[in-house]
């Protein structure tokens, strides 16, 4: 019975392999990829000049922060951070 049931089990597998299920017509799907296809304009790449720089507005909070008084009072212009 057992060898039956396995006989059987291999039989459906390999029918359902060799039937083809899941293809799809191909005209079906250019037909798709011609209705969702995109028009896009490319252009040549120039050089230009990259500034290692970038400006921004907002606040800035460490993770981890340290009480550091000052020996001399002023103004604190600019913070350079690599």
């Amino acid at each position: 019975m057992n060898n039956l049931f396995s006989c059987f089990t291999i039989v459906v597998s390999l029918a359902m392999v060799f039937s083809g299920c899941g293809k799809t017509d191909d005209r079906a799907e250019q037909d798709v990829t011609a209705a969702n296809a995109v028009r896009v304009k490319t252009e040549v790449a120039d050089s230009r000049i990259f500034e290692n720089r970038l400006a921004v507005q907002g606040s800035v909070e460490a993770l981890i922060s340290a009480d550091v008084s000052s020996r001399i009072s002023g103004i604190l212009d600019s913070v350079w951070v690599d």
